[in-house]
């Protein structure tokens, strides 16, 4: 069985729940503190379609979309420029793989796991 690679952050924030929300909302300024999301469009509400504009490494961009139903994802859509036809992450040595980022394999398996978490 392969080895599962899981990253886990928490922080305390200074401030109340409106406080929080409104910087968290706040799409127009994440660029101050967030510079590797290049674009947010949508609205910031229970039920909206959000499109997220990542910066990768080596100049790539990853935009994503979700559809959700019951705020559980239902489906997701990640286009990467620049990317072809290939799998994103894969091993280079096999056709139409990409090593580069984002590693579509972990994609696909956090949007199962979710899911499955989400049925539960």
């Amino acid at each position: 069985m392969g080895m599962r690679n899981e990253i886990r952050t928490e922080a305390r924030i200074d401030g109340t729940a409106d406080e929080v929300w409104s910087v968290l909302s706040d799409f127009a300024s994440y660029g101050e503190w967030n510079p590797g999301m290049e674009d947010v469009q949508g609205e910031a509400k229970v039920g909206s379609r959000l499109r997220i504009r990542f910066a990768l490494n080596g100049g790539r961009t990853m935009t994503t979309a979700e559809w959700r139903h019951d705020s559980r994802v239902v489906a997701q859509h990640v286009f990467v420029d620049a990317l072809g036809h290939a799998w994103s992450g894969g091993d280079p040595k096999y056709a139409y793989n990409d090593a580069a980022a984002p590693d579509a394999t972990a994609l696909l398996g956090a949007l199962v796991r979710n899911s499955m978490n989400a049925a539960a």
